[in-house]
């Protein structure tokens, strides 16, 4: 197995509010990986989103529970994530309302657990699909799941990038939760909106496929075609496959 990710400013914002991290813990024999996507003015969202991760980084290096009771767990972490965010944007005006965006995985063996709030992105791709295994958290999702609007018609909503669920803007907020079983065929990829707003599914699937490129440059060809299609945004990509090394 392996697993990469990457992050890029884009081709327009001067900050870059994403953060990710990847964790392997040989002990309890499993993977945990991350992309989380900053809300808020300044650096508010940069600080949002690297206080997710590095919260995550240090659960799941020092985690001594067996992998279930440890999924049990997350949800909690989350809530505790959610308050350590709350603090500090109280501690400054520029930080008010700050917050971010979560979807992480977790494999262990065949199988992959993955947790979602906002509208980060979880596929599933192998030669027959590129699958979106997460439900967008944002007002776009909600008119398309309404009959509002059409699939198509969501693409260039100007309202595409208002979320309704977020890490650390209240208490109000929720977790969905999705388990995956993984053949050696499936590729694994989570991703900011700063990829999905210009490289579509078929694209994405296209690159991703592509074995004859290592998965670091198959992650730098997904950042580079969504900075040359426009880089509207900052892009953040995770990678993980199961029979690759």
């Amino acid at each position: 197995m392996k697993v990469i990710a990457l992050s890029d400013t884009g081709a327009v914002r001067s900050v870059n509010q994403d953060s990710f991290m990847i964790v392997k813990n040989e002990e309890k024999n499993f993977l945990a990986f991350a992309v989380a996507d900053g809300l808020g003015g300044h650096n508010a969202g940069e600080v949002a989103s690297k206080i997710c991760t590095e919260i995550l980084k240090e659960y799941f290096k020092i985690v001594n529970k067996e992998y279930d009771e440890m999924l049990e767990e997350i949800k909690s972490i989350i809530n505790f994530i959610n308050q350590k965010i709350i603090d500090s944007a109280n501690e400054s005006d520029e930080r008010f309302g700050m917050g971010t965006t979560l979807t992480l995985v977790c494999v262990r063996g065949n199988t992959a657990d993955i947790f979602h709030i906002g509208d980060s992105r979880c596929y599933k791709i192998n030669p027959e699909s590129i699958r979106q295994v997460t439900v967008d958290h944002s007002l776009v999702s909600h008119m398309v799941a309404q009959g509002e609007i059409t699939m198509d018609e969501a693409q260039n909503h100007p309202n595409r990038n208002i979320i309704t669920n977020a890490v650390g803007v209240g208490y109000d907020f929720f977790v969905d939760s999705y388990h995956e079983v993984l053949t050696i065929e499936d590729i694994l990829l989570i991703c900011s909106d700063g990829l999905t707003e210009h490289v579509s599914n078929e694209e994405i699937k296209e690159i991703v496929l592509n074995r004859e490129k290592g998965l670091e440059d198959r992650g730098n060809e997904l950042i580079d075609l969504a900075n040359n299609k426009g880089g509207s945004d900052n892009i953040t990509i995770a990678l993980y496959s199961m029979g690759e090394e």
